[in-house]
């Protein structure tokens, strides 16, 4: 179709040694360039936040390898915060963060997480995964998207809003940072269930079994 565009440069053209290569190749690139398909509108991948700061309690807390948790819930959902300390760097921990997969068999209301789309070498890697839990006999099927950053250990998510989900919203974050010797691992996600899902139900989804997840990752990072 782009061809009809193109000036006809005859070889007796007083023109045709300046016009016949040049500005036809420009014709040509502009051509593939309108025929190239346009990647969407991404939001720009954010910095990591500053260190949290913990309370003398939460510290010691730590020290002993608890897990401190900080839940803050609201009409919507509920803003959750849990901090471990881990006795590994932070490039073996947020490799851990990233395998999905191992979380089924450390999770027991986590049924199934399925990689439906994995780019290690974008900037940054990109990965998306399907989650199937089950909660008092309720199935939940919801896609989060993660984009992560491992030599700053740095990791984002959000819901899938292209594929179909049981849960309205949920965004959140692992960051891991250099902590004395190992590394401090802190998780936060904002999650907004559905006006049909219970209230309990609602901060389940951002809190149940997080410790367990949160473990599960530790222990793997841990392992020599």
């Amino acid at each position: 179709m782009y061809s009809a565009l193109l000036p006809r440069v005859t070889p007796t053209h007083p023109l045709a040694p300046l016009l016949e290569y040049p500005l036809r190749r420009l014709f040509v690139a502009i051509s593939m360039l309108l025929a190239m398909p346009l990647s969407p509108a991404r939001a720009a991948f954010p910095d990591p936040p500053p260190a949290v700061e913990v309370s003398p309690e939460e510290e010691e807390d730590l020290l002993a390898r608890d897990i401190v948790l900080r839940v803050e819930d609201t009409e919507e959902g509920a803003n959750t915060v849990a901090i471990l300390d881990v006795a590994a760097p932070p490039r073996k921990v947020i490799d851990s963060v990233m395998d999905v997969t191992a979380r089924v068999d450390e999770v027991g209301s986590i049924k199934s997480a399925s990689v439906y789309h994995h780019e290690p070498t974008a900037i940054p890697e990109e990965l998306g995964v399907q989650w199937e839990i089950r909660v008092v006999g309720k199935k939940i099927v919801f896609h989060t998207w993660y984009e992560v950053d491992r030599d700053l250990g740095w990791c984002t998510y959000r819901l899938d809003a292209e594929q179909e989900n049981d849960v309205k919203s949920a965004a959140g974050s692992y960051q891991v940072y250099e902590n004395g010797t190992g590394s401090r691992l802190v998780y936060r996600s904002a999650a907004e269930a559905g006006t049909s899902v219970p209230s309990w139900l609602k901060r389940w989804l951002v809190s149940g079994s997080l410790k367990d997840q949160l473990k599960g990752i530790r222990e793997r990072a841990e392992q020599t």
